[in-house]
């Protein structure tokens, strides 16, 4: 049960993170001129960004062996909580109309993004030749 509600590759997560993409379509007409929405979304934009990019470009230039290791690891993990942060807060938004979830939302991507850009930032500054996870899968 749990592997259903917080696994990274859970169907229920695709789910709620599609939910919220197709949200975010809704509920842009009226909060154009909102700039906390475009926050909001730029803040998710750049944590679908930073799974999407290969890190490990010099050991793996088709990106496919190292997708499940290393700091993509992270940033495929982070997508669990973001999926959900962007269904609940939509969800709100579209049918309740609060609309003080999405400024709480900005706040807890904000949180997610500092960590990412801090994980992005040392390993830009590794000069090691050694690839991802190779002293803990014993290589």
């Amino acid at each position: 049960m749990l592997n259903l509600l917080l696994g990274r590759n859970s169907k229920l997560v695709f789910l709620f993170e599609v939910i919220g993409v197709i949200s975010f379509i809704l509920i842009a007409p009226s909060h154009l001129s909102n700039i906390a929405f475009w926050l909001y979304l730029l803040c998710y934009l750049l944590i679908k960004f930073c799974d999407y990019c290969n890190w490990y470009q010099k050991f793996d230039p088709k990106g496919r062996e190292f997708r499940e290791r290393g700091i993509r690891l992270h940033f495929k993990k982070v997508l669990v909580p973001t999926s959900y942060i962007i269904f609940v807060t939509n969800i709100c938004v579209w049918f309740i109309g609060i609309d003080f979830m999405v400024y709480i939302a900005i706040a807890l991507l904000i949180f997610i993004l500092h960590v990412n850009f801090i994980l992005i930032y040392l390993h830009m500054k590794d000069k090691s030749v050694t690839p991802p996870n190779y002293f803990s899968q014993g290589m």
